[in-house]
């Protein structure tokens, strides 16, 4: 079981990212969301277990996703960047 923080998140094509650390990333596909929600938002935090990549070079999976707490300690929480920096892939 993996927990992270959802970092980018395209309403147009349903998926993001969570970031579990700044080099542990995971691809949520809207179909992989809690059904509680209508969509994720950049900055919740889910628990997930993980399953292979769509793509031969592409980032795992995240699969049976729930909403989980931050962690207490801010430094246990991957640093999230711009939205302008996440498009340039920094």
């Amino acid at each position: 079981m993996k927990k992270g923080q959802l970092h980018s998140w395209s309403s147009e094509r349903g998926f993001g990212i969570i970031w579990v650390t700044r080099v542990e990333r995971f691809f949520l596909h809207i179909t992989n969301a809690p059904i509680e929600i209508a969509e994720p938002k950049v900055g919740d935090w889910f628990e997930f277990d993980v399953a292979p990549p769509f793509k031969k070079n592409g980032l795992p999976l995240a699969v049976n996703v729930r909403f989980s707490e931050a962690p207490k300690s801010e430094d246990s929480a991957p640093e999230l960047v711009s939205k302008e920096q996440s498009h340039d892939g920094r």
